[in-house]
């Protein structure tokens, strides 16, 4: 699930079985592999360096965890910071990423599903229930 700081939904990824872990996901996720193609390339924003002084860039990142893969599209906190600067850099990444975890709070108490679980036995999709069918269709 990616979402924005004000908590819009950018992208949710269709289902990976819950033994994926997140390099797999983000292996296979349309979403992170056009962001990794280039997709948000030309998008403005503004960096500051240490003395404040602005500096205009352009592309996209997303904010991550360390199970992801190690490539520039992702930022991830240190693992092991050196420096004090690389320890509030770790936090304060932290403490953004709970933007995603609010958002995903909210959908799960918006659809019932997704807190707990959806329970039903193999079968043809035509033959589903019509309570589970708008949930398939809206994620």
């Amino acid at each position: 699930m990616t979402c924005t700081h004000s908590r819009k939904c950018s992208h949710i990824s269709v289902a990976f079985l819950g033994d994926y872990n997140n390099i797999t996901i983000s292996r296979n996720d349309i979403y992170i592999q056009k962001l990794i193609g280039g997709l948000m390339k030309d998008v403005p924003y503004i960096l500051y360096d240490e003395e404040g002084v602005a500096k205009l860039c352009r592309g996209a990142y997303l904010l991550s965890d360390n199970g992801y893969l190690s490539q520039t599209i992702f930022m991830c906190p240190w693992k092991t910071p050196t420096s004090r600067q690389e320890l509030l850099w770790s936090e304060w990444l932290e403490s953004v990423r709970k933007d995603v975890e609010c958002f995903f709070a909210l959908i799960k108490a918006r659809w019932w599903y997704l807190r707990n679980g959806i329970r039903f036995t193999v079968q043809p999709l035509s033959k589903m229930r019509s309570e589970v069918l708008p949930f398939f269709t809206t994620c």
